[in-house]
């Protein structure tokens, strides 16, 4: 799976190492990033003109017919996010505001149930190693 310069993922089967080729593209607009848990890809959306941002879950178990299993409103502001465990943790960080970050920690069940655990405001600006540890900090990750 590969993100473009265009914000659409690419499904590229890489099998055949010497010769990967491009077996399909989902059709979803504005991807700003994308996690895979499994073969299941978690598409965090660009949405601008939104007042909440999106995460879009599609099965890519056959990569050619890729299947949405459900749509979660996210924070607007919503910048990243990476599974810890079975736990998806997103940042979210307003630029040019200092302290106006949160960590945001969302229970995955069977791919299509998440729900918010709990937010913390974040005292950092890096999404990855440092949200990860204010998680564990704050007793969002088991």
């Amino acid at each position: 799976y590969l993100l473009n310069d265009r914000s659409q993922l690419l499904i590229i089967d890489c099998r055949d190492s010497a010769n990967p080729r491009l077996t399909g593209t989902l059709k979803y607009p504005a991807v700003k990033q994308v996690v895979m848990q499994d073969s299941v890809a978690y598409l965090l959306m660009k949405r601008p003109e939104s007042s909440s941002g999106m995460m879009i879950v599609v099965d890519l178990e056959k990569p050619g017919s890729p299947r949405e299993l459900a749509r979660v409103e996210v924070p607007r502001d919503a910048s990243s996010l990476f599974f810890v465990n079975s736990q998806l943790v997103l940042y979210a960080s307003q630029r040019g505001f200092v302290g106006h970050n949160r960590v945001y920690l969302y229970d995955v069940d069977d791919y299509t149930r998440i729900s918010l655990r709990g937010s913390e405001e974040s005292p950092c600006c890096c999404p990855y190693e440092l949200a990860h540890v204010f998680a564990v900090v704050y007793g969002f990750i088991n």
